[in-house]
């Protein structure tokens, strides 16, 4: 293996990266980590993009939950499926919101509580959990994927969840029997 394909088991010979990140100390800490030959690093955010059909998997982790209108969220996730290929897979991370004052008390808790297990003080967690609804905004799951819906992904489903956190994954257009993607069952 050479270039693209040593650095990210599975990428083809002469994949193109494109990295995007509204901070510049983001996308630095990504030319450090990914020494990638045709690779792009751009400063923007994913509502100012405008990329067209042009990439197979999109990648956006923990970016949305810093919008606080819903018509950001719909922009950066409408933006996302416009660059996709058909059959093309969205890859999104985001912090999500509880439904109940209950949940949300017990599962900041608990993700305080494990902040200081993994060795962060009592104050540094207490600040970090208190920016839930403040310095960032999420949403529920449901949400979440009802704005992959409205963004014209016909398939939406939930890849992962843990500690106020969930992966969904969107797949653009997909139609089985005429599908690039393979699914073995």
């Amino acid at each position: 293996m050479h270039g693209n394909e040593k650095a990210i088991p599975g990428a083809k010979s002469g994949s193109r990266f494109v990295f995007c990140d509204i901070s510049t100390e983001m996308l630095a800490i990504s030319k450090d980590r990914f020494h990638l030959t045709n690779t792009q690093f751009i400063t923007s955010s994913g509502q100012e993009l405008s990329y067209k059909e042009e990439f197979d998997v999109i990648t956006a982790i923990q970016v949305n939950h810093y919008g606080t209108l819903d018509d950001e969220r719909a922009k950066a996730v409408q933006n996302s499926y416009n660059a996709l290929k058909n059959d093309g897979i969205f890859i999104t991370f985001e912090n999500y919101s509880l439904y109940s004052n209950v949940g949300e008390t017990l599962y900041l808790r608990r993700w305080q509580n494990y902040q200081m297990q993994q060795g962060k003080s009592m104050e540094s967690s207490r600040e970090h959990v208190g920016r839930y609804g403040k310095d960032y905004y999420p949403i529920s799951i449901s949400e979440h994927m009802e704005v992959m819906k409205a963004g014209g992904f016909n398939v939406v489903e939930i890849l992962w969840v843990s500690y106020l956190q969930v992966g969904l994954l969107g797949i653009k257009t997909w139609e089985q029997e005429n599908s690039r993607l393979r699914v073995d069952v």
